[in-house]
């Protein structure tokens, strides 16, 4: 953030007029953020608590800091800035060497003591490693430092991606990204990047890191997981209603999986192959990807792509006149996507069984399914929107 030159010196001139004992408190506690514990605060500061909360009560009384206390607020006990300004402010009069310090002991802090449950703060702990790592880049710690934050940026997407936060989870496997030396392991971050920009709508930028992935996975000579993006790539050329380029891209990318072992992405890439040649009405090819599917699938027991394969293929024997056999299938990939908790592939199968249905002139059983689906759809978007 940006602050104008007269307001930085009168906040600068404030700080300065602080006793020593209270402006490295204030500069300690810009490192931690906007709220930060007492805790916090004495393990970067170094005082014994006794000496550390007169020092709070001070700053709160010059209206620097305040303290939360509010009984309903999950921060109760928290101090915090009065204004960021101050806050940014007080972080801009450390030399990069004491921030990146200061940021290497709040993430020391954080780590040994939060319990049992690091992965609830991997984030808050990879940001303070990046930014110290950022501050110094030529210390002579700076690859360790790097290489952690490296770690935890790409725990951080992992977690966030966990928890449905797509857009989070981007943020994390970029910078995760920028840090990465290695091509094989940048490749695999901007993959999980442009799925996580895919996931968001972003097609644009799904495009841009899944074209880089490819090309950093060929340059490491790693054919398999090129392929295995480029498949992913075709799924945004499909999206963007280029089914033919789409197809092309994936057919080779199937050729090139389908010569070596066969693993779950062949079968993940054979199923959205069914289901393209399936809108293209290219029915018999459909079904001869499809099956491939299914036999990987059944053998490896890989729950979303047998429920999302069985859904292409109740939707063939629908247009190929066999009602019942259809109705069994999409009733089927539907209980395997409700049993194992896949959303995606339940919100498919729910709108494909309810159409069917209705076409069978069973209203009250496709109405039921419509329901049950729209109210999934429903806390999908609300844990989307949360976060969990």
């Amino acid at each position: 953030m940006e602050v104008p030159e007269t307001l930085h010196g009168l906040i600068a001139a404030r700080l300065d007029g602080l006793a020593p004992v209270e402006r490295r408190l204030v500069q300690d506690a810009s490192v931690l953020g906007k709220t930060f514990t007492i805790e916090a605060a004495r393990a970067l500061s170094g005082l014994p608590e006794a000496e550390l909360e007169p020092v709070l009560s001070g700053l709160v009384r010059k209206e620097l800091l305040s303290i939360q206390t509010d009984p309903r607020s999950p921060e109760r006990g928290q101090y915090g800035f009065v204004q960021e300004l101050v806050r940014t402010v007080a972080y801009a009069t450390l030399s990069k060497r004491d921030r990146a310090a200061r940021h290497l002991a709040a993430a020391a802090w954080l780590e040994t003591s939060w319990g049992a449950k690091p992965e609830e703060i991997v984030e808050v702990v990879a940001a303070h490693y990046l930014e110290a790592y950022r501050a110094v880049p030529g210390a002579p710690d700076a690859a360790e430092v790097k290489a952690k934050a490296l770690e935890l940026l790409a725990r951080a997407g992992q977690r966030a991606a966990a928890l449905a936060a797509s857009a989070e989870a981007r943020r994390y496997f970029e910078q995760a990204a920028e840090l990465a030396d290695q091509p094989a392991v940048q490749a695999e971050l901007h993959e999980q990047a442009g799925q996580m920009a895919w996931m968001t709508g972003n097609s644009q930028r799904a495009r841009a890191h899944f074209e880089r992935a490819i090309e950093l996975f060929e340059t490491a000579g790693l054919t398999h997981p090129a392929a295995r993006v480029s498949a992913r790539l075709g799924e945004v050329d499909w999206a963007a209603g280029r089914l033919e380029l789409a197809l092309e891209r994936m057919e080779a990318a199937f050729q090139v999986l389908a010569a070596e072992q066969p693993d779950e992405d062949l079968a993940t890439l054979a199923a959205e192959l069914g289901r393209m040649y399936f809108f293209k009405g290219e029915f018999d090819l459909a079904a001869e990807r499809i099956d491939t599917s299914l036999d990987l699938a059944e053998s490896r027991w890989l729950p979303e792509v047998l429920s999302q394969a069985l859904n292409t293929k109740g939707g063939i024997a629908q247009f190929k006149g066999r009602s019942e056999e259809a109705l069994a299938l999409l009733r089927h990939a539907l209980e395997i996507a409700v049993q194992n908790d896949l959303p995606s592939a339940a919100l498919r199968a729910y709108g494909n069984f309810s159409d069917l249905l209705c076409r069978r002139d069973r209203y009250e059983e496709a109405l039921e399914q419509g329901q049950r689906g729209l109210a999934l759809a429903r806390r999908s978007a609300t844990a989307c929107l949360s976060g969990g």
